[in-house]
């Protein structure tokens, strides 16, 4: 018998994901498209049946549209920052196209949208924004790059999304810099990062109980009790235990100070209640003997006899 112990409280879930280099940028649908009770349609903006169109006003920090819908186009009206969309007042689709974009399919009726003759409803449209090649500069080039808390390496030029982003800079022995930048189209090339030397500080590491695994950015240093020199910077601490559950900490070590961390760990323990009849039967959970009763085991999966 195959049976399965798992600590209460603690569910994972693995998804696989596939990645397409190749896949185009989407367009989207943002806010609640409503019912512009102040606009209206005009009498000359009229369908092949001569009645009046109703229309979709079509807002958005793009622009270079096009349009299709089941019925045909009325017709379109442009200006900046919006496209007035003249369709049948019996329209169900609404198709969205850009170059360089995933069209968009905007079923009215996913949306609420129940075109009537003379009408006008506001639909809001962006797009995810495509990356721009960047260039970043600092002193020493070396130093690694991290950007909203995701690591670009060391190098000096990156794809990376327009918009307002975090940008850190280290380099063991120095004293790194963060920094917010706003990258556009037209504004890629980011310099002037300087990192200072800097000393070495005393670091000190406890766990209850000891004589857990110390990580830091991924390399083990050693076991707690726990006692070294760092350079005074961020770094990502992992501690672990057989039978308890992993320590992941961000922790600043700072400059002429006695950093002295401590930690509590919990155990990874879950209980099994194992009523057997007749009572005097033998137990063995992978091969090794038990008494029937609460048996405190860590998760996982056994084989039961």
């Amino acid at each position: 018998m195959k049976i399965s112990i798992i600590r209460r409280g603690i569910f994972l879930l693995f998804i696989s994901i596939t990645a397409f280099s190749q896949q185009l940028p989407q367009m989207r649908v943002v806010d609640t498209p409503r019912l512009l009770r102040n606009e209206f349609v005009g009498s000359r903006h009229r369908d092949v049946n001569d009645r009046i169109a109703a229309a979709i006003k079509v807002v958005s920090d793009m622009g270079g549209f096009s349009y299709q819908s089941n019925n045909g186009i009325v017709g379109i009206e442009r200006a900046p920052g919006a496209d007035m969309v003249y369709l049948q007042p019996d329209e169900r689709v609404l198709e969205i196209y850009k170059s360089g974009y995933e069209p968009l399919k905007v079923i009215l009726s996913d949306y609420s949208i129940r075109l009537q003759s003379r009408q006008v409803w506001e639909l809001k449209v962006t797009g995810e924004k495509k990356p721009v090649n960047v260039t970043i500069l600092s002193d020493p080039s070396d130093a690694e790059k991290i950007l909203d808390g995701k690591s670009l390496g060391t190098d000096e030029t990156f794809k990376i999304v327009p918009g307002d982003h975090v940008l850190r800079l280290r380099k063991e022995g120095y004293r790194g810099i963060t920094q917010t930048i706003t990258v556009t189209e037209d504004n890629t090339l980011f310099r002037g990062y300087e990192l200072k030397q800097i000393d070495v500080t005393p670091v000190t590491i406890t766990t209850t109980p000891e004589g857990a695994d110390i990580y830091l950015n991924g390399v083990l240093r050693g076991q707690s009790y726990w006692s070294d020199f760092l350079f005074p910077e961020e770094y990502e601490l992992k501690i672990m235990k057989p039978g308890y559950l992993d320590i992941v900490d961000t922790v600043l070590i700072e400059e002429e100070k006695q950093n002295d961390l401590s930690y509590t760990l919990t155990r990874n323990i879950a209980t099994l209640d194992l009523s057997v009849n007749p009572p005097d039967a033998q137990v063995l959970i992978n091969n090794q003997p038990y008494r029937p009763g609460r048996i405190d085991i860590a998760p996982g999966e056994y084989s039961l006899q």
